[in-house]
C-alpha cells in the first residue's frame, strides 16, 4: 500500500517539475504546440463562440 502512495507522490513531482520547465522556457516547440492545443476551437466551451 505503501509503495501505492510513493508512486502517486512522485508522479505529481515528475509532472510539477516538467509543468514548471515549460513555464520557464516558452520558447520550446513543445510549449508553442500545446498553446495551440489551448487556443483551438476544438478545446472551446460549445455556445461560447462570440
Amino acid at each position: 500500500m505503501e509503495k501505492i502512495y510513493l508512486a502517486a507522490i512522485a508522479l505529481v513531482v515528475i509532472v510539477y517539475v516538467m509543468l514548471r520547465i515549460l513555464r520557464n522556457r516558452p520558447d520550446l516547440e513543445f510549449q508553442r504546440y500545446y498553446n495551440d492545443i489551448l487556443n483551438s476551437d476544438k478545446y472551446k466551451v460549445k455556445g461560447r463562440h462570440e
